[in-house]
């Protein structure tokens, strides 16, 4: 079987947990702010935002924005939470890509496989969907 993707993702058909704060680290959205944060993402990059793992399988399905690692030390948006050092993500192979549990909604770019989401784009998607902002 042969790897396909970063160096950190697990094999093809695979799942398995990943340490934040090493390779990335991860902000936790809920599943409708996460999915409304990609569309803004998508619109004002017109490119691949970068990795995101979708899991829909939780109590509470969510999205996990992989993000460069030390992001999670100043992360302060209300309603996400901020995964680093001493955190483990369910990290999917590249052929995983429907449920159920974590799958990619956007696999690392093959030609980028080292590409994250852009920290700053992603905060500032977010706060423009906060409830009181006017968009």
């Amino acid at each position: 079987m042969t790897r396909s993707g970063p160096a950190w993702m697990p094999p093809p058909g695979t799942i398995s947990a990943h340490p934040a704060g090493e390779d990335w680290d991860a902000i936790v959205v809920p599943q409708t702010r996460g999915l409304d944060a990609l569309q803004v993402l998508d619109h004002r990059t017109d490119r691949y935002p970068g990795p995101v793992i979708w899991e829909v399988s939780a109590p509470q399905a969510r999205l996990y924005f992989l993000v460069p690692a030390g992001t999670s030390a100043e992360w302060t948006v209300e309603g996400t939470r901020a995964c680093g050092r001493g955190t483990f993500i369910g990290v999917p192979g590249p052929t995983v890509i429907d449920p159920p549990g974590p799958h990619w909604l956007c696999p690392p770019d093959p030609d980028d496989p080292e590409g994250l989401v852009d920290a700053d784009a992603l905060r500032d998607a977010l706060l423009l969907l906060a409830p009181g902002t006017a968009a």
